[in-house]
C-alpha cells in the first residue's frame, strides 16, 4: 500500500503504452471494461483502508433532545450521525434533513392553534416548547432519507457506493468487527475523495461532460432546480425540501433572478435561535437577506464552470470547495463575478457550485435561474454503470 496525501491508496495496475507518444506506462483505466471491470476492483479495496474524515464517529442518543442534536451536529460539522438506545446498540441515523422535517410538521400542528390578536406569540412559544420537549428517538429518518446502512467490517468501496449511489443514502456505518457499535462512519464526500485520488484509472468517466450527465441525457438522477418567491413564507422552502427530496430550493426575486438558496442544514441556524421563533414564519427573502445582514462569515464563493468542463474537474471543484450539489446555469449573456453568501453554516458539502457559460466568473446573488441540477450523488452513479 502506497499513502497519497492523506488517503491510503492501494497499487493499482499499470498498462504499456505503445505507439501512442504516451511515455512508457500509464495507470489502467478499469471504466473502459464498464461496470464488470468496476466493480471487480472496487470489491477489491476494503472501505475501511480509505482515509476517515472523522476519527471518532460521534453519536447520540435516543434520548438526546433536539436542540442538543442540533447542537451536536452543528459542532462537529456532520450532515448525520449514528443513534444508540439505552442498551448502547446502533438503531438509526439521525440528519438535518431529519430535524428540519420535524420542524416542519411541528410548524403545521401548532399553526393551527393561532387564535386571537396574540395567536402568533402564542404558536412560536408552543413551537419551541415542542421542539425542546421531542427526542431524536421520535424523528429516527422522519425525512425518509437518513436510512441505518450498517455495513460489516469487510464491507469494500463497492458496498459503500450502492448505498450511496443506488440508494441514495448519505452516509454508512462500518461496524466493529465484533458488532458492538460503529467502527467508522463514510459520507458520499469521502468516497468522493477517494474516487478523485485514483481518477487517472477511471478516465472514460473523468472526461465525460457535465452536459452528459445531467438531465441532457438523462443518465443520473438530476433533478430540476425548484424555487419559492421572495415573498413566500419560509415554511414553504422547507416544506419542499422534505416532500420533494431535494438538496436545496432556490429563493427567487420578483424578476426571476436568483437571490439565495435555502438547504436543509439551515435548520441549525433556526434550531438555535429558537428563541427567536418568527424566523420560521418569516419570508423566504427575508430570511435569505436576515443571514446575509447578521453573518457575514457566510460568504461563501460560488464556484462555476462550463457544461463542457469534465467530470473530473466537477469533482475536483466539489472537493476543493467542499461543495455538494451543482446548480447548472447556461445563458448566451456574460455573467458578472460575484459572490453568494451560503446558508448552509458552512456545513461540510452544503454550498452549491452554480455552473455557468463561463469557466472564469461566478453565479452571484440576482443571477440568472439555474437550470438543471447535479448532486454529489450523480457523480456517484457514474461509477456504477448500468450492466
Amino acid at each position: 500500500m502506497a499513502r497519497a496525501g492523506t488517503f491510503v491508496v492501494q497499487t493499482l495496475e499499470e498498462e504499456t503504452v505503445v505507439g501512442t507518444g504516451y511515455a512508457g506506462v500509464r495507470p489502467r483505466d478499469y471504466a473502459e471494461g464498464g461496470r464488470t471491470s468496476l466493480e471487480r476492483f472496487f470489491k477489491s479495496v476494503p472501505l475501511l483502508s480509505l482515509a476517515r474524515p472523522h476519527p471518532t464517529v460521534f453519536v447520540l442518543r435516543v434520548t438526546d433532545t433536539l436542540p442538543h442534536a442540533l447542537a451536536v451536529l452543528g459542532e462537529h460539522g456532520f450532515l448525520s450521525t449514528p443513534v444508540l438506545n439505552q442498551a448502547n446498540a446502533t438503531v438509526g441515523m439521525v440528519s438535518v434533513n431529519d430535524l428540519a422535517s420535524a420542524l416542519v410538521v411541528m410548524a403545521d400542528v401548532v399553526a393551527t392553534e393561532a387564535t386571537g390578536p396574540d395567536g402568533d406569540a402564542a404558536v412560536q412559544q408552543r413551537l419551541r416548547e415542542m421542539w425542546a420537549a421531542h427526542t431524536v428517538g421520535q424523528v429516527l429518518d422522519i425525512s425518509g432519507r437518513s436510512p441505518f446502512v450498517p455495513l460489516p467490517h469487510t464491507a469494500s468501496v463497492w458496498d459503500a457506493l450502492e448505498r450511496l449511489g443506488r440508494d441514495g443514502a448519505h452516509s454508512v456505518v462500518v461496524m466493529k468487527e465484533d458488532g458492538s457499535g460503529p467502527e467508522a462512519l463514510y459520507s458520499q464526500a469521502a468516497v468522493l475523495a477517494y474516487l478523485f485520488h485514483h481518477l487517472p484509472h477511471f478516465r472514460v468517466i473523468a472526461r465525460k461532460m457535465v452536459q452528459q450527465v445531467g438531465n441532457f441525457s438523462q443518465q443520473v438522477g438530476a433533478h430540476k432546480p425548484l424555487h419559492v418567491a421572495e415573498d413566500a413564507p419560509l415554511l414553504e422552502a422547507f416544506r419542499l425540501l422534505r416532500d420533494q427530496a431535494v438538496t436545496g430550493v432556490m429563493v427567487l426575486s420578483h424578476g426571476r433572478k436568483l437571490i439565495g438558496v435555502i438547504s436543509a442544514t439551515d435548520v441549525r441556524m433556526l434550531g438555535a435561535h429558537m428563541e427567536r421563533g418568527d424566523r420560521l414564519f418569516s419570508s423566504a427573502g427575508a430570511f435569505v437577506h436576515k443571514v446575509q445582514k447578521q453573518n457575514p462569515l457566510l460568504l461563501s464563493k460560488v464556484v462555476s464552470c462550463t457544461p463542457v468542463d469534465t467530470v473530473g474537474m466537477v469533482m475536483e471543484k466539489m472537493l476543493d470547495n467542499a461543495v455538494h450539489r451543482v446548480f447548472v446555469v447556461r445563458t448566451h449573456h456574460g455573467i458578472a463575478t460575484r459572490a453568494l453568501r451560503s446558508l448552509c453554516l458552512c456545513a461540510a458539502f452544503g454550498v452549491a457550485i452554480l455552473v455557468s457559460d463561463h469557466p472564469s466568473r461566478n453565479i452571484g446573488m440576482e443571477e440568472e435561474v439555474p437550470l438543471d441540477v447535479l448532486a454529489m450523488r450523480d457523480i456517484l452513479l457514474l461509477f456504477q454503470p448500468e450492466a
